[in-house]
């Protein structure tokens, strides 16, 4: 699945979403496109609005300061993808940048952050209140998370059974 949208088709794709409560498999299905790529548009609509949706031919050249900055942000914490949606870049160039500035890989985005890390890292950074609110906020959604996904196993148990029961 992985078709090129044009810009009206983006548009579309956004009015859907937004005035129709189309769901991300739903727009997915209908334009023909993996559901990473609609939730890549949405995020860039949501950061950038109608000019997000525009694709570039070619990306401006990135001084060195500006790579290294973008790099920070991706140490500290802040996601792959939502740097590539904040910064219009793709995947592929933040991961050769990655590349070119190994030093800058000491944070692996990719790796979760257990339980214990993040109260090491509220003890390390105790005079710092917003990364501390950060961390809490990290350790609720964690927490969040695990509830859901723990939800999401029941009602496909409780699913299975009664799919069971009709057959019987």
């Amino acid at each position: 699945m992985s078709k090129v949208l044009s810009y009206e088709e983006k548009l579309e794709l956004i009015r859907l979403w937004k005035e129709e409560n189309y769901s991300i498999k739903m727009l997915s299905d209908h334009f023909g496109v993996a559901k990473s790529v609609v939730e890549r548009w949405q995020k860039r609509y949501l950061i950038h609005g109608e000019k997000g949706l525009i694709s570039k031919q070619t990306n401006p050249p990135y001084t060195k300061e500006q790579k290294l900055r973008i790099l920070t942000e991706l140490k500290n914490g802040v996601s792959k993808r939502r740097l590539t949606a904040k910064y219009l870049i793709s995947h592929s160039t933040l991961s050769r940048w990655m590349l070119e500035y190994p030093h800058m890989e000491k944070f692996d985005p990719t790796k979760a952050i257990m339980p214990d890390e993040i109260q090491s890292l509220k003890k390390q950074n105790k005079d710092n209140p917003a990364m501390i609110e950060l961390l809490e906020r990290l350790e609720y959604s964690e927490m969040e998370n695990a509830c859901l996904k723990k939800l999401a196993t029941l009602v496909q148990a409780r699913k299975e059974k009664e799919q069971k029961q009709s057959k019987n």
